[in-house]
């Protein structure tokens, strides 16, 4: 239980029977392998779609709506099927009996939730996918193309918001979170600054030669 959120209106507690009558158990390979497929799938094709269309298609419109559609469906997929299954955490904003807005935090027991591939499979894929957007909205900003960088910054917001959601729900969760920060975002962006700045230094030589 996350004492800290006591005095905040956010609910955070442990899930018990209630929680394991309302979804079926993925202990077997086999469905855990189907929900790590579907928690990939839509992130992989709306990315691709980006690479793709960023650089050969001239219709932005269209590419757009496809891409946002395919980042608003994975974010319903992280959010209501994978985060469950995955990692045995959800969250979830709702409207009480007086108009206020709570937002609920639950997590299962964490002798219901050892699967380590799931779980690595899981946080390690949602750092991945927000630091290649990460990467692409700091491109498109150098190369001052806002189109595309409009698109990058909602995959951002949505990535961030499921991350955000799961961080409160179990402290555990937020080392996790921690861990996998420093061991992938940092190096990354220090890679690549490093190899943009050495970029830079080169071309300059060239042109003073």
């Amino acid at each position: 239980m996350d004492q800290d959120l006591e005095s905040q209106p956010f609910i955070s507690q442990e899930l018990g029977d209630d929680f394991n009558d309302q979804e079926t158990q993925t202990k077997t390979t086999k469905s855990n392998k189907i929900v790590i497929i579907f928690h990939l799938l839509f992130k992989t094709i709306a990315l691709i779609t980006y690479l793709i269309a960023s650089s050969f298609v001239n219709s932005f419109s269209v590419i757009f709506m496809f891409i946002v559609v395919l980042l608003s469906i994975d974010f319903w997929v992280v959010k209501n099927i994978s985060g469950r299954k995955l990692v045995g955490l959800r969250w979830w904003n709702e409207i009480d009996s007086d108009g206020n807005s709570k937002w609920i935090f639950e997590s299962k027991p964490k002798a219901e939730n050892s699967n380590k591939t799931d779980s690595i499979a899981f946080w390690f894929t949602q750092f991945i996918f927000l630091g290649a957007w990460l990467l692409f909205e700091f491109l498109s900003v150098l190369k001052l193309n806002f189109l595309w960088g409009t698109v990058c910054l909602i995959a951002i917001v949505l990535a961030v918001t499921n991350i955000w959601g799961y961080a409160k729900c179990e402290k555990d969760s937020r080392k996790k979170i921690q861990q996998f920060a420093t061991r992938t975002f940092v190096p990354a962006a220090f890679s690549t600054l490093a190899g943009f700045f050495d970029e830079n230094e080169n071309q300059n030589e060239n042109d003073n030669q």
